[in-house]
């Protein structure tokens, strides 16, 4: 599981926003054709998926599909997937309309992170439980299996954990996190012929430890967050690897961040946001989105408790988020690329993850 902090949850600190004026009739106008956000949302015991239409938040279609407790929701080409992992270990393929699927089973796997490869139509999953990567068909059938044994640590699994696609390689973040978890080797990113799977070039160190966020390309660099031991500021922050020279370097560590990045992404103007919890992964009295330029890291949303947990944007800039919390303020909430906050919008179980689709 990747996500820390206390399970009871403590009273969100924002200001309730009114919820913009979207009638029955507003919202049956809406274009089908409308971007949609999907918000994972989870107990860690049961999970399920609710859809937003963009044009029309406050009418969600909730408990579209039921997953594990312990899931993830990831792009796939132009559709979405929902990651069993645990004892399930399978792929939840999503329709056009978000109903279930062709169901993919990954014994032995755990699967962290899944990729289409749209020249074959076939998927590419990182197996945190297993030193490989598996490769299978949209039916379900397995093809072939990568081993990545070469680059584990002594427990002989090297946590596989993100794939990123650009251009004709595949990049793989591998945490390598000893058998009780703990951050004590070096981090690695490896490079994988797009066409071939075969590995190209040697493994770039990454200067923080623990990658724990989805990797973000921008600028000809990935950026990633690295989580380190969730605690120790000097083994977290933003990394960022340059794609030309293959060389890693830290943008902000936990020190100017006040502690752990748990999500990354990248908005349209090419600006890394993180969502941090402080003062640290297992006792989190507030979590914060910050933006970071240049080194610069500015508050544009914080939270008390353990309470943010999914973040997504849509091409105009705003921003979506998860709260958690037990209150008025769980749900899904935006906010604009103006700063301006709106929500809660419910979802049927607290948000955990969330993709826009557009």
């Amino acid at each position: 599981m990747r996500y820390f902090g206390a399970v009871i949850l403590l009273h969100a600190c924002h200001s309730l926003a009114p919820l913009p004026d979207e009638t029955p009739a507003n919202c049956a106008e809406s274009s089908s054709l409308a971007s949609q956000l999907l918000a994972l949302n989870s107990t860690f015991e049961s999970a399920s998926l609710d859809v937003f239409n963009l044009a029309c938040l406050s009418k969600p279609r909730r408990h579209v599909v039921v997953a594990s407790g312990d899931s993830a929701l990831r792009k796939l080409g132009e559709w979405a997937v929902i990651l069993n992992r645990g004892f399930e270990s399978n792929l939840q393929i999503l329709e056009d309309d978000f109903s279930a699927g062709v169901q993919i089973a990954l014994p032995g796997c755990g699967p962290h992170d899944a990729l289409l490869l749209s020249e074959t139509q076939q998927i590419l999953v990182s197996c945190y439980a297993a030193a490989e990567l598996r490769l299978v068909d949209l039916s379900g059938r397995e093809q072939r299996r990568i081993s990545l044994s070469a680059f584990a640590d002594a427990d002989g699994i090297p946590e596989a954990d993100q794939l990123l696609r650009i251009e004709d390689r595949i990049w793989v973040s591998l945490q390598r996190l000893s058998a009780d978890a703990e951050p004590v080797n070096t981090s690695l990113l490896i490079a994988l012929d797009a066409h071939s799977l075969e590995v190209l070039g040697e493994p770039i160190e990454l200067a923080l430890k623990n990658p724990f966020t989805p990797m973000q390309s921008t600028n000809g660099l990935i950026l990633i967050g690295c989580a380190g031991d969730f605690v120790s500021p000097s083994l977290m922050g933003l990394v960022q690897v340059n794609l030309e020279t293959r060389h890693s370097s830290v943008v902000v560590d936990g020190r100017a961040l006040a502690r752990a990045p748990l999500a990354l992404r990248v908005n349209a103007l090419g600006e890394p946001h993180l969502l941090i919890a402080h003062p640290d992964g297992f006792n989190t009295q507030q979590m914060r989105l910050v933006r970071v330029d240049q080194g610069f890291v500015e508050t544009r949303h914080s939270s008390q408790g353990f309470t943010l947990s999914g973040l997504a944007f849509e091409a105009e800039g705003n921003a979506f988020l998860g709260n958690r919390s037990l209150d008025q303020q769980a749900g899904l909430w935006k906010i604009s690329a103006q700063g301006e906050v709106s929500g809660p919008y419910k979802t049927g179980l607290p948000p955990l993850e969330l993709e826009v689709l557009e």
